[in-house]
């Protein structure tokens, strides 16, 4: 059976995240798959929330929708770790403590292939894992001429190959994806408008009580 990671802010965690990790969860027939926040991503320079809070949001998230047999859960390393958050340095550590022998899959949005050339050894990461690519409907991928030959060096059609293999391809994943994202979450709770079917209601309540995003 394969371990998946599904990285990100989570700021705030919302209903699709929640709906792409179970989904992911079948799709990809994960023993489990783990999210991961980020203490500080590489790419910015501040989160709207803090990484307690963003973690504790997510905590909040998990408990409302269910553990799905306890199949989806929460990694906390990077915040641990503290400092930015390099996927390549959670990357290592996820592979030693697997072992050398089971699936592993990185899972990513087709979005973050425009600063993926940015990324921190972004060229190793097929050493130690699978990259999965989460296609989004009506957004086509972009990305440069050097990452897209790479992903097409390495492109896998079948995931069954994938189960077999512990690391070294690239999948690319079409899921049935709310159209909701944490930045047009945050943009609604400045304007005070409903948000009813975008946040699991623990968390909309964290974010009220600790006025979040205002």
């Amino acid at each position: 059976m394969s371990f998946a990671l599904f990285g990100g802010s989570f700021d705030p965690p919302h209903i699709g995240h929640l709906q792409s990790a179970q989904e992911l969860l079948a799709k990809l027939n994960c023993e489990q798959l783990a999210l991961l926040p980020a203490a500080l991503s590489p790419l910015k320079s501040t989160h709207a929330a803090s990484a307690e809070q963003r973690l504790k949001m997510l905590e909040l998230a998990l408990l409302e929708c269910g553990d799905c047999d306890g199949k989806l859960v929460i990694d906390n390393r990077e915040i641990r770790r503290s400092g930015r958050s390099y996927s390549i340095d959670s990357l290592r550590q996820v592979r030693a403590e697997l072992g050398p022998k089971k699936p592993l899959f990185w899972v990513v949005g087709s979005d973050t292939m425009q600063s993926f050339e940015r990324w921190k050894e972004w060229s190793k990461l097929l050493d130690y894992c699978h990259l999965v690519i989460i296609e989004r409907a009506g957004a086509p991928l972009v990305c440069s001429s050097v990452i897209q030959a790479w992903l097409d060096r390495h492109r896998c059609y079948k995931l069954e190959a994938l189960q077999t293999n512990p690391a070294g391809s690239v999948f690319y994943c079409t899921l049935s994806q709310l159209p909701i994202s944490s930045t047009a979450v945050r943009e609604k709770i400045v304007n005070g408008a409903p948000l009813t079917g975008w946040l699991p209601t623990a968390v909309a309540d964290y974010i009220e009580h600790h006025s979040l995003y205002r």
